[in-house]
Parts: C-alpha cells; sequence; structure tokens
C-alpha cells in the first residue's frame, strides 16, 4: 500500500477507533479530546482556510446524540488547538469557505423536530480563532433538515435547499431572492457538491430525488438560470461524495454499490473503479494523478491512479467516514466514527509510473 494514517482528533472511548489502532500504518492519536466522550457524532463537513492550516468541522446528529454536543469546530493542524461554536442544539447541513468574510459559513438546522425552530436556518460565520462574526436565524420556506448546498458570492449567500428551492441571503440576513424550480426538486440537497468557476455546481442528486432516493443521480446546475446544465443516466446506486478533477475535465462519483465513476463533464460516463464497499466520499488531487474514496462500512481510505483506474492502496480510516478533503501538500484529511484523521501517500510517484 502506498498510503499511511494518523489520528489527530479522536474520541477516548469511539468503537470505530479500535481497529484503527491494531493497524501498523496508523500511528499514534495526537489530540485525545474528551468533549466527544460519549457522543456518536460523525464528522459531515470539512472545510479547509485557503492557507489549509485551520479545518473547520461539521456535524450531523444521529438519533442519540446528546443535545449539547459540538456540532461546529475549528481545528489548527500545527498545534491541534480545538474551539467550538456555542450553536446547542443546532446541527450543521451545509457548510463553505467565505472569502468576502474570511471566515466559513455554516448553514444549520434546528435538532428538535417538533421546536418551532425546527427547519429554520441558521446560518454561522466562524473564524479561524473560532469567533463568530455574523449569525442570523432566517425563516426558511421549506425545511432545511436533511443537507443543503452553500454557495457564498460577492453579493451573499445561495442556499440550495429540498423541493427545488433557492434562497440568496445578504451578509446581513436579508432575503435577496427566492427561487423554486419543480424539476430541481432535491438536485442540491444531498451530501457533496463542487463549484466550477462562478455558474455551475457539480452535485448528487437529480429531479425525483426525494420520492426516489435509490435512483440519486449526479447532475450539473448553472447557478444564474437556476436549470439543471446535464445529469447522468440512472444506472447506478445512490451517487454520494464527488470531486472534480478540473485539469482534465473529469468528474469522480461515489456511489452505493461500491464504485466510483468517472464521467466527462456533459456527464457521459468514462469508467469505474472498484473500491470494495459502499463509497461514501471522494477527492482528487490532480497534480500527483491520485484520487481517494472512503468506504462507510468497510473503514478504508481507498487510493487510486485517476487516469488508469488501477487501485494504489488502502489504510483503516475507521467507519462511517462521509467527509474527505485532498490537500495541495499531498495529505488528505478524513472524517470518521474515529474522528479526524490525516493520510498521506507514501513516495508516489514511485508507485504510479
Amino acid at each position: 500500500s502506498i498510503v499511511e494514517a494518523r489520528v489527530m482528533m479522536a474520541p477516548p472511548d469511539a468503537e470505530a477507533c479500535v481497529e484503527i489502532f491494531s493497524d501498523p500504518r496508523v500511528t499514534a492519536v495526537a489530540d485525545n479530546t474528551e468533549i466527544f466522550s460519549g457522543r456518536r457524532l460523525l464528522p459531515r463537513y470539512l472545510v479547509m482556510d485557503p492557507e489549509e492550516r485551520h479545518v473547520f468541522i461539521g456535524y450531523r446528529f444521529t438519533h442519540d446524540t446528546k443535545r449539547d454536543s459540538p456540532s461546529l469546530l475549528v481545528v489548527d493542524l500545527q498545534t491541534m488547538e480545538l474551539r467550538q461554536a456555542d450553536v446547542e442544539n443546532w446541527e450543521t447541513v451545509g457548510m463553505a469557505w467565505d472569502p468576502v468574510e474570511d471566515a466559513t459559513v455554516a448553514v444549520m438546522s434546528y435538532f428538535e423536530p417538533f421546536d418551532k425552530r425546527a427547519g429554520n436556518a441558521r446560518l454561522v460565520w466562524m473564524r479561524r480563532d473560532g469567533t463568530i462574526t455574523r449569525d442570523f436565524t432566517a425563516q426558511t420556506p421549506y425545511r432545511l433538515d436533511y443537507y443543503a448546498v452553500v454557495h457564498p458570492t460577492d453579493e451573499g449567500i445561495v442556499i440550495y435547499g429540498d423541493q427545488g428551492d433557492r434562497q440568496t441571503y445578504s451578509r446581513d440576513g436579508e432575503l435577496l431572492d427566492h427561487r423554486v424550480s419543480a424539476g430541481l426538486s432535491g438536485c442540491s440537497t444531498y451530501l457533496n457538491h463542487h463549484v466550477i468557476g462562478d455558474d455551475r455546481i457539480v452535485t448528487s442528486g437529480g429531479q425525483g430525488f426525494v420520492s426516489d432516493l435509490m435512483s440519486a443521480d449526479v447532475a450539473i446546475v448553472d447557478i444564474k438560470r437556476h436549470e439543471i446544465l446535464h445529469e447522468a443516466e440512472r444506472r447506478f446506486d445512490v451517487a454520494w461524495g464527488l470531486d472534480v478533477d478540473e485539469p482534465r475535465a473529469t468528474i469522480y462519483a461515489g456511489s452505493h454499490d461500491g464504485y466510483v465513476t468517472a464521467y466527462d463533464m456533459q456527464l457521459q460516463m468514462k469508467r469505474r473503479i472498484a473500491t470494495g464497499g459502499m463509497t461514501a466520499a471522494v477527492g482528487v488531487d490532480p497534480g500527483r494523478r491520485l484520487g481517494y474514496a472512503s468506504t462507510y462500512y468497510r473503514g478504508e481510505l481507498v487510493a487510486f491512479h485517476l487516469d488508469r483506474g488501477k487501485i494504489l492502496g488502502r489504510v483503516v480510516v475507521g467507519r462511517g467516514s462521509r467527509a474527505l478533503l485532498a490537500l495541495q501538500d499531498g495529505t488528505v484529511l478524513v472524517g470518521s466514527g474515529c474522528g479526524l484523521m490525516q493520510v498521506r501517500p507514501l513516495d508516489p510517484v514511485g508507485h504510479i509510473k
């Protein structure tokens, strides 16, 4: 295998960590974080600052999550200092880096389903030092209790929610625009997305996604016109995480059936790569021609060659992995049931020639 892992941050009692520490390629815990003790939390979103020093982590809750659990954190990867936002009972349903505010903006939904706040969107801006610079609650026309695509622009924050709904808010909380398209129902509500330029979003979902979960597609959405430009033919299982190799104009999307599928920019299939398990997150390193995929139940990170599709190695990162970031320095951050993992390739050039 060409990959090894390091546990950066882990709860002291997580079951998902047990098998990790039996793998000789996984090094010791850097931070055994007590705030996660006894809590069932899975990192759902990872967002880096432009310098790739601070990682912002957004958490979704499970039915038995303690209500005072952290749902929005920032970690300094050099010092491992951790700060959390005071947003009790609000879980993260979408995140993105906002260059205008020089902070991460998180869209949050209230966790208690029968509370009057449930379904509304709370927008929180968090800086590298943990400071909350902006914070407001929006009365959204549709519930944002699953996932949302968040797209910061110069004018404000665009949120794609369920029912083909798109809302644009100013950074002061004013609703600037609201559009609904039945053809976009569910298209931009699920899992990862990738923004290309200033006019396109690649996302998992597609027409009929909400009513037909097991036929979820990959779609390219025109941000300004609020319509689908291309949609992958439905032939595989649920599309989960994705990433884009922009230099080669190729989209890589993971799916429940244990594959990463490569598409061109018109969403025509180019090839499929077997990962060996339900593929929940995907990341690409175009410069090194490496791709990565996490398997949700097997708890592995799989490294593969972007052009040939050859599997190059695997390392255990913990079950429940739904978040993955390939960084410019060649390392990969993975969020799983064991916390935050850092994976790095071992002399990848010598293995992929």
